[in-house]
């Protein structure tokens, strides 16, 4: 059985995306180098480099309760919803070239649905329970988490949107 990412990134070869890159940033991992020069070895994009960056951060603070707000609000409370658009999109456009990424979010959809998104947001409650410096933390911790990813997403849409101008 395949994992979510092995799966992302077959998807990424059946559309013609180039994964060098993810596979020069694994490879240096995998050789003890550190993110920053994994980053530059495989010339991963400023975007995504915040990104992760924030994401190591908050996994770093060793604070569970931020660590599941960030995770609730900036992704299983997310993404099953952004995802369910793209799936129906999909049906009409390259259908031969995309199965693998529709299987990859209707599974994403199936796993993170409202069964992961309750259990997130119970998990969140338990840990912040009645602190209201937790909770303080917990909304700054999922807002800073979003805004991430927006500027993640952002970003990506400007470099296809530059690639359809330059084609």
């Amino acid at each position: 059985m395949k994992s979510h990412f092995e799966i992302y990134l077959d998807a990424m070869v059946q559309c013609g995306a180039n994964v060098g890159p993810i596979n020069n940033f694994l490879i240096s991992l995998q050789k003890g180098r550190d993110f920053e020069m994994a980053f530059e070895l495989a010339q991963v994009p400023q975007s995504a480099r915040n990104f992760i960056n924030a994401t190591f951060a908050t996994i770093n603070s060793g604070k569970k309760h931020l660590q599941a707000a960030s995770f609730t609000f900036g992704r299983e409370d997310l993404i099953p919803n952004m995802f369910m658009g793209m799936v129906n999109d999909l049906n009409t456009t390259n259908p031969e070239r995309v199965s693998t990424f529709k299987y990859y979010l209707e599974r994403h959809i199936e796993v993170d649905g409202d069964h992961h998104s309750h259990l997130a947001l119970a998990m969140t409650e338990k840990l912040c329970e009645n602190d209201e410096a937790f909770w303080l933390e917990a909304d700054q911790t999922a807002k800073s988490a979003l805004q991430k990813r927006i500027d993640l997403w952002d970003a990506a849409y400007a470099e296809i949107a530059a690639r359809k101008i330059l084609a």
